[in-house]
C-alpha cells in the first residue's frame, strides 16, 4: 500500500513537470529532380525496363550526416533534440549524385526499381535523418545517347 502512495504522487509530479510544445499544421512535400541526369542520357526510374538490356549490378548508397558537439547550429544546421549536438541535413540530390557516379563507373546507364527511403543515424543518444537509395544498375541495348 505504501508503494502505491508513493507512486501516485511522484506520477503527478514527473507528468506536471513536463511540457507540452503545440505545433503548428505542417505540410511536407519531398521530390527528386532527375532532369540533370535525363539530359545526360542516364534514366532514373522507380519501375522496370522492357526492352533489351545487359545487367550490370545491384547498388545502394546511403549517406548519414555527421555529428558535431556544439553548443549552437549555425545556419543550415541543425540541434539534435535533448542534446548539444548539430548536424547537417543529407541532400538527395547528394544521394543520387553518388548514385549515378558509382553507376557511370560500372558501365550503366540506368538504374531501374529504384527506391530512396530515410534512414537514421543513431549514435551518441542522438538520431539525426540520413537518405538510402538502392536500385538495379543496367546497361540500355537502345539508349539513346
Amino acid at each position: 500500500m505504501r508503494v502505491f502512495i508513493l507512486i501516485i504522487p511522484l506520477s503527478i509530479f514527473l507528468f506536471s513537470c513536463s511540457t507540452f510544445k503545440e505545433t503548428e499544421k505542417q505540410v511536407i512535400v519531398t521530390g527528386y529532380d532527375f532532369t540533370k541526369y535525363t539530359e545526360k542520357g542516364f534514366l532514373f526510374t522507380p519501375e522496370g525496363y522492357l526492352e533489351d538490356y545487359e545487367s550490370v549490378g545491384m547498388l545502394s548508397v546511403e549517406i548519414l550526416p555527421e555529428l558535431k558537439r556544439s553548443g549552437y547550429a549555425s545556419p543550415g544546421q541543425f540541434y539534435a533534440p535533448g542534446n548539444l549536438w548539430r548536424y547537417t541535413p543529407v541532400s538527395g540530390s547528394e544521394v543520387l549524385d553518388s548514385l549515378y557516379i558509382k553507376a557511370k563507373r560500372m558501365g550503366a546507364d540506368a538504374i531501374i526499381n529504384l527506391v530512396i527511403r530515410r534512414t537514421i543515424l543513431q549514435a551518441n543518444n542522438v538520431s539525426a535523418p540520413g537518405i538510402e537509395a538502392s536500385g538495379f544498375a543496367i546497361k540500355r541495348k537502345d539508349a539513346i545517347k
